[in-house]
């Protein structure tokens, strides 16, 4: 049951019962509605941590198993990469991709294409941004995936002013060229028509890095596919770095703080605490947050 945003155990009978919770001198009586029994009585734990009596569970708890458990073989050539490809699965099977065979075993073959690390790195990518889909992860060894990224809204808020699609470029620069070729003719400049609808559609990180990636995607021979998606990537990296620029805006904070930055180790806070709220669980749970203490305690950090 939980109580203060803190979990505690009840003896397993009463479970889908109604009990009544008393605080008394720092610990918390559970009471048994009908009989005005104790059935339980725990010390107070801070929000977010978990206080249990193996008692309840009729002995010591047996150590819960979280690993994915492959069942066909392409789930197991897949689970075979590593923690990562685990962490692939599990969070397409909590996204509501059910259906993996396929796909698994698409992601199972470039290995020998792209390498595993490339490929780890990749995945490592998608599971960050969510991306759930062999061609998504297709999509990203494409666009160059040599080290995986910072997760959304992390890192220093201000360093992200740069333009999206000047971060888009920087990792096109970086993507294996095929060949030992090496493009040095100036870029051309793009078709007048060309330019003017990409404006009215309001696409601008298409319309800066259009001529570069056409001149590359000519001499390096792409398919036109890849040419689209790689110009498909670069304008939604440019629109969620405008979408947090202009949140951070909105929010008119006095001065950018991350969590990052927090200094648990020089707060009172237990480091459960912490972590139960950066989680975001008390919002999903429809709890209040109210942070008390006096001047210079880290209150408006976060």
């Amino acid at each position: 049951m939980r109580f203060g945003s803190a979990r505690y155990s009840v003896p397993t009978r009463l479970i889908g019962h109604t009990v009544q919770l008393r605080n008394r001198g720092g610990r918390l009586l559970v009471v048994e509605t009908p009989t005005g029994e104790i059935v339980a009585d725990h010390p107070l734990v801070a929000p977010g941590e978990i206080s249990v009596a193996d008692a309840h569970y009729g002995g010591a708890r047996p150590v819960p198993r979280r690993a994915v458990r492959p069942r066909t073989p392409a789930e197991k050539a897949f689970c075979a990469l590593g923690p990562i490809a685990e962490a692939f699965v599990t969070g397409a099977a909590a996204a509501g991709h059910t259906r993996l065979g396929p796909e698994l075993e698409q992601l199972a073959a470039l290995e020998a294409t792209h390498g595993r690390e490339v490929l780890l790195a990749a995945l490592e990518r998608a599971v960050t941004f969510g991306r759930w889909r062999a061609a998504d992860v297709r999509s990203i060894l494409d666009a160059g995936a040599g080290t995986p990224p910072s997760p959304p809204g992390r890192g220093r808020p201000g360093a992200q002013a740069t333009h999206g699609a000047d971060q888009a470029a920087g990792r096109l620069r970086h993507r294996p060229i095929r060949g030992r070729c090496t493009v040095t003719a100036p870029t051309p400049a793009l078709a007048p028509d060309l330019h003017a609808g990409l404006r009215r559609l309001k696409l601008a990180a298409m319309r800066t890095l259009a001529p570069e990636l056409l001149l590359t995607a000519k001499t390096q021979r792409w398919a036109p596919e890849e040419l689209l998606r790689t110009l498909v990537e670069a304008e939604i990296c440019a629109r969620d770095a405008s979408n947090t620029r202009h949140r951070l805006k909105a929010a008119a904070f006095p001065v950018a703080k991350i969590l990052e930055e927090f200094d648990i180790a020089a707060s009172l806070i237990p480091r459960a605490t912490f972590d139960y709220l950066a989680s975001l669980e008390w919002i999903t749970a429809h709890e209040n947050l109210c942070l008390v203490g006096p001047a210079g305690t880290g209150k408006s950090h976060p």
